[in-house]
């Protein structure tokens, strides 16, 4: 259910309307086009959607809850819906701005530059108060003129805005208030998220912002975690410390990324009419210092969506189909295994001296992590494929179940029903967590277990939408989100 149809029967109750727009200053109107332009590459369609995003938060403070994450996520939340739903469409809907009475804003040839000029720009932290504001654009003046006009009507006539239903007894007044309060505590970070968790278990300690959209993939290495920033076509190095971006290297392309062998290795994640290149990036000078073009193994069309492992005097680049070795001395592939058959690979693992490819029959086949040589399959099916290597066993992940499975003889030593839909899993700081969809919640949850037993000892609501990758840093888990958030969490 989209965000802005809730709140519903909110309670009466005094604002002021010149207060409200106050708040919604050229700052945050800019930031939130940018943020959006930089996603649809036309200034209108943001523009739109930017009218569209505030008028149904002012719509829906109702269906705002402290304990269920940070007010920039909802407002994120609403932005990325009111996107959603414009890609479905073909167009941005007007909802909330024909429940205002408020009209379409034409854009000026200034405006449509400026907008432009945001996209282009480096993705600021979204809501963050830093500076002076800057000169409000014709839009952002003309926006925030339709906002308190469609308030004050509605104020002074006592009765919910225009065009609401009749069975909806809300003054915007109402709404107003309780919307200051909500803006008033958006910040880019925060150290209590007021996640909904039971105790003992994991806890959210920070929610940062890193970029406008992160890949599927995070490696730590070098003393800092290296992702994908997705909308930039740029890998990030970030301080696990500060939690702060350090560097920013350009690769000209969405990647999934690798560590090891002295070097941070990056490869395209989509499939391009072109031969794929493997990316190497020198962590001393955070440079691009060689592309290397890869074969594809297996299939007629150029590398992608592959992993990579690194495994001393070899590095791997893991396909769809095969394997490629490249010789890190050289920068140059060495050999290619093709590994036959329909299945695709679906995960990889680097336990002690093998690499371990699990396939979507559930198959993991060893290799020798140096040679390439097979050494045939483990003497069990995966429920997915996808693997990840702990002390006391294997932990394996299916779609609505986690088990550690011993690892030669595939004996379960525990399994564990949780959600509807899990997505990833690793083991941090000594505890199995899982992340995944419980029900109809718009949000995912992260379950924490005991390796030894597989009970759970404590769950919480991801304050962050479309979770991309659960990464381990440290003693810590990062959530990753395609919006650009690492939501880290102490387990």
């Amino acid at each position: 259910m989209s965000v802005h149809r809730h709140g519903d029967d909110a309670p009466a109750a005094t604002g002021e309307a010149a207060a409200f727009v106050a708040r919604i200053d050229a700052r945050r109107v800019d930031e939130l086009l940018g943020f959006l332009v930089r996603r649809t590459g036309r200034a209108e369609v943001a523009a739109d959607l930017t009218a569209e995003t505030f008028a149904a938060a002012l719509l829906a403070q109702r269906s705002y809850r402290p304990q269920s994450g940070p007010a920039e996520a909802w407002l994120q939340g609403i932005a990325l819906e009111q996107l959603a739903a414009a890609r479905a469409r073909g167009a941005v809907e007007r909802t909330a701005r024909r429940r205002l009475g408020m009209g379409r804003i034409e854009l000026t040839a200034a405006d449509a530059a400026r907008i432009e000029a945001l996209g282009r720009a480096r993705a600021a932290s979204l809501w963050a108060d830093r500076g002076p504001p800057p000169a409000a654009t014709d839009f952002a003046r003309r926006l925030r003129t339709q906002l308190r006009e469609a308030a004050a009507e509605a104020e002074l006539r006592g009765a919910p805005a225009r065009n609401v239903p009749a069975g909806r007894r809300v003054a915007v007044a109402a709404i107003v208030a309780v919307l200051l309060a909500v803006i008033a505590t958006i910040v880019s970070s925060v150290s209590d998220t007021g996640t909904a968790r039971s105790a003992p278990g994991p806890r959210v300690v920070a929610n940062v912002t890193l970029a406008d959209g992160v890949g599927r993939t995070a490696q730590v290495a070098f003393g800092s975690v290296w992702v994908s920033a997705t909308n930039d076509a740029a890998v990030l190095r970030v301080d696990p410390r500060t939690r702060r971006v350090i560097a920013r290297i350009p690769v000209g392309t969405d990647v999934n990324i690798g560590a090891g062998a002295g070097a941070v290795w990056a490869v395209p994640r989509r499939p391009t009419v072109r031969r794929a290149r493997l990316i190497r990036i020198d962590p001393r000078t955070n440079r691009v210092v060689a592309r290397i073009p890869m074969p594809s193994p297996g299939a007629r069309y150029p590398l992608g969506g592959a992993a990579v492992v690194a495994a001393g005097a070899r590095v791997w680049v893991v396909g769809a189909l095969g394997l490629v070795a490249v010789d890190p001395r050289t920068d140059r592939p060495v050999r290619q295994v093709v590994l036959g058959g329909g299945y695709l690979v679906v995960g990889s693992v680097l336990r002690g001296g093998e690499l371990w490819i699990g396939r979507s029959d559930g198959s993991i086949t060893r290799f020798d992590a140096v040679t390439g040589r097979r050494r045939g399959r483990l003497p069990w099916i995966a429920a997915t494929g996808v693997v990840a290597a702990n002390r006391e066993g294997i932990v394996d992940l299916g779609r609505r179940t986690v088990g550690l499975v011993e690892p030669r003889g595939g004996r379960a030593i525990w399994r564990r029903a949780l959600g509807t839909q899990l997505n990833d899993a690793d083991v941090v700081d000594g505890r199995v967590l899982v992340e995944g969809v419980e029900g109809s919640r718009s949000r995912d949850s992260l379950w924490e277990l005991d390796p030894k037993t597989g009970t759970v000892i404590g769950a919480l609501t991801v304050p962050g939408f479309s979770i991309t990758a659960l990464v381990r840093v440290g003693r810590e888990a990062w959530l990753l989100t395609a919006d650009g958030h690492a939501i880290v969490v102490d387990p």
